[in-house]
């Protein structure tokens, strides 16, 4: 799961990684129609599930090269997870994707200006991800009583007047954040038949799906 919010962040600070992911040149992801019927009438058609080939093994590498290279610099492992979901995201919902990716950066860039921050650390990538992904992470950081919890589950500055503690604050109330978040879950390849949901444990410190 950390792998995830950190490829997440890392869009939303670069929104260029997700161009890693070059469909045209190694397809990985076919797609498998199915129809659902209710009383003998076809009422849907899904095309958002599907088969990841082996080639998502490629975008596995070609992502964790970007991460790993300047400006990210990153310690990054993508994991297979990553990658495939990423694929399939890439494949079914492209617009819904790059629309996400376009907000999450400018309220970045918005978040870095005001809070006089350099380079972020990696810790502030990955929480950067889990604000973008998931909306209770974001009302952590945005209430005063939870925010130092987030910031301490995530190994954020302990100073909360640092750019780091004041970037993440800005990013979470900037409500671009909330537009980039709506486009990317409601990408229809998070369900197909049922909903794909996380659930976290421990403030944040485990997921599962």
């Amino acid at each position: 799961m950390l792998d995830f919010w950190c490829t997440l962040g890392a869009m939303a600070i670069d929104p260029s990684v997700v161009d890693a992911i070059d469909l045209n040149a190694h397809p990985a992801f076919t797609r498998v129609p199915t129809d659902l019927y209710e009383n003998g009438v076809k009422v849907i058609n899904y095309e958002d599930a599907g088969h990841i080939g082996v080639k998502v093994e490629t975008h596995r590498d070609a992502l964790q090269a970007k991460m790993t290279a300047a400006p990210l610099n990153l310690r990054a492992t993508v994991s297979l997870y990553t990658a495939a979901k990423l694929v399939q995201l890439k494949t079914v919902d492209l617009v819904l994707m790059r629309s996400a990716i376009k907000q999450a950066h400018a309220a970045y860039l918005d978040a870095k200006a005001a809070s006089g921050l350099g380079n972020p650390s990696q810790a502030l990538v990955v929480a950067l991800g889990a604000v973008f992904l998931d909306a209770l992470a974001d009302d952590m950081v945005a209430a005063p009583a939870t925010e130092q919890r987030f910031a301490d589950d995530f190994f954020l500055d302990k100073d909360e007047n640092s750019p780091e503690r004041k970037a993440i604050r800005a990013f979470a109330n900037d409500t671009r954040v909330d537009t980039a978040r709506a486009d990317l879950r409601s990408a229809s390849d998070w369900r197909w038949g049922c909903d794909e949901v996380y659930r976290f444990y421990e403030d944040f410190k485990r997921a599962t799906l």
